[in-house]
């Protein structure tokens, strides 16, 4: 009586794991369907931002203090080649004694 329910149980585990292999096959296949279908997406949308060399749209916003703010557009303090408050470029005459310590 023993011997026949392991062999029983054996054959239906065996059935269940081969059932959850198509099951798993099925999903798989409807995955790869699903993105042939949708991968083109991001190629055909249209709309795109300004081209090169155009203008940043102008617009007004609330910082986090509460001021008003002006973003884009031209800048009333005219053209600049470089901002005065960063300095973005690497120091051309670095000063030997701001070195790093060492890491003991």
């Amino acid at each position: 009586m023993t011997n026949e329910l392991l062999i029983a149980s054996s054959v239906l585990q065996w059935v269940a794991l081969c059932a959850g292999g198509v099951v798993l096959l099925g999903i798989a296949r409807q995955v790869g369907l699903l993105h042939e279908r949708s991968a083109p997406l991001g190629a055909m949308i249209t709309d795109h931002g300004p081209g090169v060399g155009d203008k940043a749209p102008s617009f007004s916003i609330i910082d986090v203090k509460g001021q008003k703010r002006q973003v884009g557009g031209e800048d009333p303090a005219g053209p600049r080649l470089r901002d005065e408050g960063a300095d973005l470029a690497a120091d051309p005459n670095p000063d030997p004694s701001r070195r790093l310590p060492a890491a003991a």
